[in-house]
């Protein structure tokens, strides 16, 4: 019972999953039919329903091989191999060994399922095996994989051998030989035939006529042939007997053209050149041209970096005398070094003329230039000594066309050869400064370096000729003995100080004793009065009495204290 139930279940499971898959293939199948734009020929297609591919026993070509121009293929198709599609048309490619591709809408006038198509080959056909494929299609969208092919090949009638395969130069001579290879074509008559050129759109340039088939020539000139780089056509006409029915073959050969030639020893250029943002550099070259005049060409020149390739830069022609000449510049944002010079000349027919300069072209850095320096705001070139302690400050003018971030140097050297030195980046305004106090005193000799960021160097007085620029660092002697000069200068006003006050109390000791305040003034003021008085009476004295009083021999104490108290009185 269990056993029946399990072959039950697994039956029913069975039957649901086939049922699922058979409703998932209808609607792919009615999907497919309402479809959308497809193309798997180059066409704008959305969808591609694949029902296999189509049997080669299906696909039918009464040949293998036709003669150009003579003869035509029949080619069919039986669709009925592709199942459960319907096929409402069919397209036939045809793959040419030129690389080209045609496409062909079959016809269905046989039957329901059957395609039918006569191809026919062109007069200019291309030669050799061609590709077929069939794409079977419901409205746009294609039903089979495009995998099944088959192959025919086209012959000509006549076959045209050239004595240069590759194609002929202006002023060249072509030589030609016409070999019949068509049995077919032996009721034509080979003593009557023609041989004409023409162009790529099978305009007749000129005719050739003759008796024999066995060879022919032409000249290639300017008067016919002024399409340069550019197929043209040998036509073969042979006239059937007593027939108006002609045999025409096509054969091409290319004209060529030849590129623009540069003159390498016209070329001039400067050997180096600084960078600039503006053209400061000119380039000349003599360029000529076999088929067209100068005046057509394009020329242009290139530089070409390790690190960087310009644009190309046009020349200008010079009044049409083949010289082209043009100005030109390395901006400062591109590198420094050696740039190869690529010479590049265009004709009007895609020609194209090349030469790479023997020389480099040297582009040069624009190093920065000191316009001026100051020492302790004193220009540099005047004799400047500062004193020992003092700090020695330096500002400059510094100027660069190409922006870049500098660094400026200062280097001191003393005579017994002992540097110092400092660097700064540069800025407006900015200042670099050396302590005297790191120094001894004596000549300095004084070298600045300013440094770009391509590492050029320029520097101030440090070549031959040029002596660079000093200062003297004077030694501060006064501040050393003015310790010394205060010491003596004291003890010296010292001394003096105490002469004056010792002769003063000398002086003191010899007179009456000093008072002080408004006692004093009283004293001398009364003492004065005394004095006045007693002049006064000594003045009328008779000169006798005078001599008498100097032959005295007592001493005359109380007039010599008057006479003191006169010269106190007259100090006071």
């Amino acid at each position: 019972m269990t056993r029946n139930i399990k072959i039950r279940s697994l039956s029913l499971i069975f039957i649901l999953v086939f049922s699922f898959s058979l409703v998932c293939s209808v609607l792919s199948v009615n999907q497919a039919n309402n479809g959308y734009n497809n193309n798997a020929l180059g066409r704008d297609l959305d969808l591609k329903a694949s029902f296999g591919a189509l049997d080669p026993t299906d696909i039918e070509i009464n040949g293998s091989a036709i003669y150009r121009h003579f003869q035509c293929l029949n080619i069919s198709v039986n669709t009925t191999s592709i199942w459960g599609a319907t096929v409402d048309n069919v397209d036939m490619e045809i793959s040419f060994s030129n690389g080209t591709v045609s496409i062909f809408s079959m016809d269905d006038f046989i039957s329901e399922n059957y395609y039918s198509e006569i191809y026919s080959p062109g007069r200019n056909a291309p030669l050799g095996m061609q590709t077929v494929r069939f794409y079977a299609k419901n409205g746009s969208i294609i039903l089979n994989d495009d995998n099944t092919t088959k192959s025919f090949w086209i012959k000509p009638n006549c076959e045209v051998t050239l004595d240069s395969p590759e194609g002929y130069y202006l002023d060249e001579t072509v030589s030609g030989l016409i070999t019949a290879i068509n049995e077919s074509m032996s009721t034509y008559d080979w003593n009557s035939w023609n041989v004409s050129i023409m162009d790529a759109q099978f305009s007749e340039k000129f005719a050739l006529s003759g008796t024999s088939l066995e060879d022919f020539t032409f000249q290639i000139n300017n008067t016919y042939f002024t399409d340069f780089n550019s197929y043209y056509y040998v036509a073969v006409e042979l006239n059937k007997d007593d027939t108006t029915q002609k045999a025409i073959s096509y054969f091409t050969f290319k004209l060529l053209n030849y590129n623009p030639e540069i003159d390498p020893s016209s070329i001039s250029i400067p050997a180096e050149i600084l960078r600039s943002n503006s053209d400061n550099a000119k380039i000349i070259v003599n360029v000529s041209d076999y088929e067209e005049n100068p005046i057509y060409l394009n020329v242009s020149v290139a530089f070409q970096h390790d690190l960087f390739t310009s644009d190309l830069i046009p020349l200008l022609n010079n009044n049409g005398s083949g010289v082209f000449e043009g100005e030109f510049s390395i901006e400062y944002d591109l590198p420094i070094g050696d740039y190869v010079v690529n010479i590049t000349a265009r004709d009007s027919y895609g020609g194209i003329g090349c030469y790479v300069y023997s020389s480099y072209l040297s582009v040069l850095n624009n190093p920065p230039i000191i316009e001026t320096y100051y020492i302790n705001g004193a220009p540099a070139s005047s004799g400047i000594s500062i004193y020992y302690g003092t700090d020695i400050v330096f500002t400059f003018n510094i100027s660069d066309v190409e922006s870049d971030p500098l660094y400026v140097k200062v280097a001191l050297v003393d005579p017994h050869n002992h540097w110092v030195n400092s660097t700064s980046e540069y800025a407006e305004n900015m200042k670099i400064i050396v302590r005297t106090t790191d120094l001894v005193t004596g000549i300095w000799y004084i070298y600045i370096y300013v440094t770009d960021a391509d590492g050029a160097v320029v520097s101030l007085t440090d070549d031959y000729g040029n002596a660079p620029s000093s200062l003297t660092i004077v030694p501060d002697l006064l501040s050393a003995v003015l310790p010394w000069i205060a010491l003596v200068v004291g003890l010296l006003l010292g001394i003096l100080v105490g002469f004056g006050i010792g002769y003063y109390k000398i002086k003191s000791k010899n007179g009456e004793p000093r008072v002080k305040g408004t006692l004093k003034k009283k004293l001398i003021s009364q003492k004065s009065t005394k004095d006045v008085s007693s002049e006064v009476i000594d003045a009328q004295e008779p000169k006798k009495d005078e001599e008498t009083k100097k032959t005295k021999t007592e001493p005359q104490e109380p007039e010599q204290r008057k006479t003191q108290q006169r010269k106190i009185k007259r100090k006071l």
